[in-house]
C-alpha cells in the first residue's frame, strides 16, 4: 500500500474549503444512496410449484418457464426438491428462488440419469447412454403441453402443480 503526502500541509486540494469539501462529500454520500439502494434486477414475482411424475414427487428435475409472447415475461428456470416442489429464479438478472415476471409461460420439465459405467482405472469410459426419467416431450416447448399464468403477488397451488406421466405422448 503507498500512502501519498503532500508537501507544505494546507487543504488536500487547493482552492477549495473545507465548507466546500464538507458540501462535495455530502453530494458523493447522497447520490450513492440514491444510485446504489435501489432495488436492482427485473420486477418478479414469486413463483412456487410441485412437480409429480406418476403421483410421486420427482426430485432434481429441471423446470423451465418460457413467454408465450416475445418479451412479454421473463425465462425462468428451477429445481425440484425431493418433495417434488421447486421455486423459479428469472433469467437475466434475477435473484435465486425469487420468481419471475408476470406473463403466460409455455412450461417444460426434463430430468435424465446416467446408465452407462465411469471410467475405472481398469476400464475406459463406455459411450455415455443416458436414460429419460421424465419423456423428452415435456422437455419441448412445442410439446410439452403445460402452461402457467403469473400473477401478481405469490403464485402457488394448484395452478402452480404438474402431474406428469411416463407414458405421455403430445397430441
Amino acid at each position: 500500500m503507498y500512502v501519498f503526502v503532500r508537501r507544505g500541509g494546507g487543504p488536500p486540494y487547493r482552492g477549495m474549503s473545507r465548507g466546500n469539501m464538507s458540501k462535495a462529500a455530502a453530494c458523493v454520500i447522497g447520490l450513492s444512496f440514491f444510485v446504489g439502494c435501489g432495488r436492482s434486477g427485473p420486477d418478479v414475482e414469486m413463483v412456487e410449484g410441485t412437480v409429480l411424475l406418476d403421483g410421486t414427487p420427482l426430485d432434481r428435475a429441471t423446470v423451465g418457464f418460457s413467454p408465450l409472447t416475445p418479451g412479454a415475461g421473463l425465462p425462468a428456470s428451477g429445481v425440484s426438491g425431493a418433495d417434488g416442489s421447486f421455486r423459479l429464479t428469472a433469467t437475466g438478472g434475477g435473484a435465486p428462488g425469487r420468481g419471475t415476471a408476470v406473463g403466460d409461460y409455455a412450461v417444460t420439465f426434463s430430468k435424465t440419469e446416467r446408465i452407462s459405467e465411469p471410467a475405472t482405472e481398469d476400464r475406459p469410459a463406455a459411450p455415455l447412454k443416458i436414460r429419460h426419467v421424465v419423456p423428452p416431450a415435456y422437455g419441448a416447448l412445442a410439446t410439452s403441453g403445460l402452461k402457467a399464468m403469473v400473477k401478481k403477488g405469490l403464485n402457488k397451488g394448484e395452478a402452480f402443480r404438474f402431474e406428469l406421466k411416463t407414458d405421455y405422448k403430445p397430441e
